[in-house]
Formats: structure tokens, sequence, C-alpha cells
């Protein structure tokens, strides 16, 4: 059996304080999936999580506490991304509401439940005043001509959409930015930190494996199965790709990071302990 990470960034924010990019998985994913249709998730993808991995502990750990949080931003909804969510309520949660529109239709009668557990939606897992608390990224949206260059292969038109992609500064400032990486999970985003040491992007889970982000790599067998659009999760990896291309060229080039990815993850944190011992 693999072990396979969920990824939760924390940034630390001059205005905002600690901002959070997802919440992981939580103790409560336990209660959320001990009734079928639920139960289905859980067998399929088993979670462990140790207490010490546990976020609230280790946010604690670096002198955090939920209400400390006011901000997070999350890549989509999928239960492994918001498990946390609930521990957090005084945040306001940013996502895109191509995100939150199919996953809440769903409703919560047997069948929609049935159907939210086959997309890896729980419902459960979201808080009440969850749609009070949202505020849309799309209100953040970067005109066409005031997007950064940097993110020009990864937005605009697409042969297999409606709507062109954008991207979205989540404060305003150009210290957080989304960008649209659809395809594994309705309005789904990745995430730029361009004002840190090493610029980062997350690619959330448009790719599960660092490797298929190298020139002519397709994904494996799993993702396509479980994409929510498939084509439109293949427009996302050939963007991708495209964007990695570019920034080889560049004397600065992103560092990428996967939700999933184990080995890229500890690549990453080794990378920054060696910058700052």
């Amino acid at each position: 059996m693999a072990h396979i990470p969920a990824l939760v960034l924390l940034v630390h924010h001059d205005v905002h304080g600690p901002v959070l990019i997802d919440t992981g998985y939580a103790p409560r994913f336990r209660d959320a999936t001990r009734q079928w249709p639920e139960r289905g998730y859980a067998l399929t993808t088993p979670m462990r999580l140790p207490d010490h991995e546990q976020l609230l502990v280790q946010l604690a750990a670096r002198g955090i506490a939920p209400r400390d949080v006011r901000h997070v931003v999350l890549t989509h909804l999928h239960a492994d991304h918001v498990g946390g969510l609930r521990d957090f309520p005084d945040a306001t949660i940013h996502v895109r509401a191509a995100a939150v529109d199919p996953l809440l239709a769903f409703g919560t009668s047997r069948l929609g439940r049935l159907r939210g557990t086959r997309a890896a939606f729980l419902r459960s897992l979201l808080p009440e005043d969850f749609t009070e608390r949202v505020q849309l990224l799309e209100e953040r949206v970067f005109l066409a001509e005031q997007t950064p260059d940097a993110l020009h292969t990864l937005v605009g038109v697409s042969a297999h959409e409606a709507a062109p992609r954008a991207a979205y500064d989540v404060f305003g400032d150009g210290t957080v930015l989304a960008v649209d990486l659809p395809g594994h999970a309705p309005g789904m985003v990745g995430i730029l930190l361009p004002t840190v040491a090493r610029p980062l992007l997350l690619v959330a889970d448009a790719v599960w494996l660092l490797a298929t982000l190298e020139p002519g790599a397709r994904f494996r067998l799993a993702e396509r199965r479980i994409a929510w659009d498939a084509r439109v999760a293949a427009e996302s990896l050939r963007r991708l790709q495209a964007f990695v291309t570019s920034e080889l060229q560049t004397l600065a080039p992103y560092a990428l990071v996967s939700s999933h990815d184990a080995a890229g993850i500890a690549a990453y944190l080794a990378q920054e302990q060696a910058q700052d011992p």
C-alpha cells in the first residue's frame, strides 16, 4: 500500500497573518465516512493521521491558534483538501465558484451523497456557514492585460472550454496568486507565491507526480479515471508542461510542488532547510 501525503501550505502574510492553502485531513474524516455511501471513500483511500501530523498540532507547535487563521485558500473541495476546514471558524474561505457550485448541487439526498462521494466530495466536512464565509476568487480576477507575464502559458482560451482560463490575486497585493488548473476537480486552482525567497507554484492535484510535468509525459490510468473532466485535465497538463519549459529559460524558475508527491515535497523542504538552516 502506498502512503500518499495530503499537503497543507502555511503562508505568513505581512497583513493577514497565517494563511492556509488547503487544510488536509482531520480526525473528523472518520466520522464523515462511518456510514454508506461515504464509507466507500474511506475504504478506497484510508486515512492514516498520527497525532503529530494533525494540522492543529503542527500549528500549535508554531504558536498558531485556530482563531489566528483568518484566511484559508482552497485549491478545490475534495475531502483530502478540506478535512480540517471546520477547525478555523473565523477564516474567510477563498475558492472558485466553479469549484463550489457543481459539488453543492449534489444535495443531501442519498443519491446526491452517492454522487458526491464518487466525486471525492464529503459535504459534511464543510462548515454550516460555508457559503456565508466564502469570498469567490472571481472577485479578484486579473484582467487579461494585467496578468503577470509568467502566467501567460497557463491562462487564456482553450479549445476544450467555453471560457478562457484566468489568474486571481487573492489579497490584491501580488503575494498569493491563484491560477485555473481544472480537470481533476471542478474549479481547481494552483497557487503561486511569487514574492517568497524561492517562488513557488503548488499545482494541487493537476498532477500527482512532478515527473508527469516532463515534456511528453502522460497521466497514469488512475489519474484519468478519477478526473472530473479528463479532457480538461489533459489541457491543464499541457499548459503546465509549457509553463515548466518556459520557466527553465529564466534565471529564477518557480519551484513546483504537487499536493501528493511525497518525494517532491521532501525535496522542496530539504532545499528550504539548506537555504535557511
